[in-house]
């Protein structure tokens, strides 16, 4: 308890008092951002502890009524105290997109966009809205690296229509949407046969949607997209993770192996208990060929590791409103990878704590997370994370 207070008092000093939403030539400027405190302590074969202050996320967003049911939007973010001068954290145009709006039930968005899949893909950077500071396990951005969230939810799409209907005291969501693959064939430099840096290089696209119901506090959604994974891509396979070169060599043989996720999401509020809940499972179809390559990678583990292409993740969020200001959370989730020989098994994340609002627009968080893995004669890893943070909108 004493570690809370600590971490609570340090949020609290770094809010800051900021303007909201300032309009610039009819352009809308507003944003917001999260600090964060955090005492991470890793327990087993790489046991060490670190301590550090950081600027964890900062979007910077910009917004203009371009006429009669037209809107441009951009939106710019900047993660893990972006400095480039010193190659820290990194920036990125999350969002550019113009929108068409005539009615509620058809809408078109077109340019860079996030796609809507499950409930949490659209908000997962919007931190002011999130009662927790560790977010589930695939939509934490510092974990990126390490568990490729973009095998699980399409970060990026290009096109989408989308919309609400009426159905008495409820109302339908529907969203279609389209765009490149996953990062596994998007070119970062120039190619031999011409491809530019962000062109992907495949000839396939990514195609999905969702469908769900909302009625008073409860949402309910299922969600899907079709395209093409490259497993053998170092995004996909880093050779820390992997293991031996044969094996790497192996999976680079597979190519482009058909890839359906499948998720489904809910969420509601009752007696001031919130909850939100969502699953996504990650599906392959290899060809014959391509199993041929797969039945085989397991002589080089003397187990049934690397034979199957397949991913699950899931989490739940339940959280109490005390009053207007204070409130309390507890999360759970689990990564599955059986492709990876250390998320083979799995691993477990789950955590609690609070948070204090001040004002509309500052969010005071204190958070514990754990985390474990299922299969430690494989990685010998677990850790605890403490952490305050502070979300601020402006």
């Amino acid at each position: 308890m004493k570690r809370f207070a600590l971490f609570t008092i340090v949020a609290i000093l770094l809010v800051q008092v900021t303007a909201q939403g300032q309009s610039i030539g009819g352009i809308n400027i507003f944003g917001y951002y999260q600090g964060q405190f955090e005492q991470s302590n890793v327990q087993g074969t790489f046991a060490r502890q670190w301590n550090t202050f950081g600027l964890q996320q900062m979007n910077l967003l910009l917004e203009k009524d371009l006429g009669s049911s037209l809107s441009g939007f951009v939106g710019l973010q900047f993660s893990g105290n972006y400095a480039s001068d010193k190659s820290w954290g990194s920036f990125n145009v999350e969002e550019a997109w113009m929108k068409y709006s005539p009615v509620e039930y058809f809408n078109v968005k077109a340019g860079l966009l996030v796609p809507t899949f499950n409930n949490l893909n659209e908000i997962k950077t919007k931190t002011p809205l999130l009662p927790y500071v560790i977010r589930p396990l695939v939509y934490e951005s510092p974990m990126a690296a390490l568990l490729a969230p973009s095998s699980f939810v399409p970060e990026k799409a290009f096109f989408q229509i989308y919309g609400a209907f009426p159905v008495g005291s409820a109302k339908i969501d529907y969203s279609l949407f389209t765009g490149n693959n996953g990062p596994d064939f998007v070119s970062s430099t120039l190619g031999i046969a011409g491809s530019l840096s962000g062109q992907d290089t495949s000839k396939f696209k990514l195609f999905g949607g969702r469908v769900g119901i909302r009625t008073g506090s409860l949402k309910v959604g299922v969600s899907g997209t079709y395209d093409r994974n490259n497993p053998g891509n170092p995004v996909n396979l880093p050779s820390f993770f992997y293991g031996s070169t044969p094996i790497y060599a192996a999976a680079s043989m597979l190519g482009s192996v058909v890839r359906v996720r499948v998720g489904a999401d809910v969420s509601f509020q009752i007696a001031g208990v919130s909850f939100e809940g969502e699953v996504i499972s990650v599906n392959h179809s290899p060809t014959e060929a391509q199993q041929a390559i797969l039945d085989v990678l397991p002589l080089y583990t003397g187990n049934n590791l690397y034979s199957d292409l397949n991913k699950l993740f899931y989490y739940a969020a339940v959280s109490y409103d005390f009053n207007d200001q204070w409130y309390g959370f507890a999360t759970y989730s689990k990564y599955q990878d059986k492709f990876n020989v250390v998320f083979h098994a799995g691993m477990d994340c789950y955590g609690f704590g609070g948070g204090f609002r001040p004002t509309g627009s500052v969010v005071v968080k204190a958070q514990y997370a754990r985390y474990a893995m299922l299969d430690l004669k494989v990685a010998n890893y677990s850790m605890d994370r403490y952490t305050a943070a502070v979300s601020v909108y402006f």
